[in-house]
């Protein structure tokens, strides 16, 4: 496949490593939950990120690319394994915001950064998605805006990791400006 990324079968092959993989992938994950440890990354998460990166770059096309990262971020995602599910549905919001998938994982993006209680990425993905395609419709639209003041209130009410804006600042940032 490296060598030969756009030969007869490659196509069949990166799409096969990457269903092997991920399938890999969810039994490691299950076994983590099952022993109650921590997830951590993983040598088959670094293969499954080099294969899709290869996917991807060889058929930036092909119809099939958001659907294989919408099911790699909800695969992390059911595992609560936020970072790695908002990077593949950010890379699906980035490279085909058209997307039958683009609305669910926007969505998503934002659910997992509730769950985390993460508001400042919460206000920063709103305000991404605002000129998102899938996000355009009147009533998303002041969805968004209305996680974005949300979101920064929240930042006031419980500052993270010692990063405490100053009353200042938090009252000079309009939460309706992008």
């Amino acid at each position: 496949m490296r060598l030969d990324p756009r030969g007869p079968l490659s196509r069949d092959a990166l799409v096969n490593a990457l269903a092997a993989l991920e399938t890999s992938r969810a039994r490691e994950l299950e076994s983590t939950k099952t022993a109650g440890g921590p997830v951590r990354a993983s040598e088959t998460d670094r293969r499954l990120t080099e294969a899709m990166e290869l996917y991807i770059r060889t058929y930036p096309e092909d119809p099939d690319v958001p659907e294989i990262l919408f099911r790699q971020g909800r695969l992390y995602y059911d595992y609560r394994v936020f970072d790695a599910a908002v990077r593949q549905w950010g890379l699906l919001l980035e490279r085909y915001p058209r997307s039958a998938r683009a609305a669910t994982a926007g969505e998503l993006v934002l659910d997992s950064f509730n769950r985390s209680a993460d508001y400042a990425n919460i206000e920063t993905w709103a305000r991404r998605l605002k000129t998102a395609p899938a996000f355009q419709s009147a009533a998303q639209q002041a969805r968004l805006d209305g996680l974005t003041v949300q979101a920064v209130f929240k930042q006031g009410d419980s500052p993270r990791r010692g990063d405490t804006p100053s009353p200042r600042r938090r009252l000079l940032r309009d939460p309706r400006v992008g």
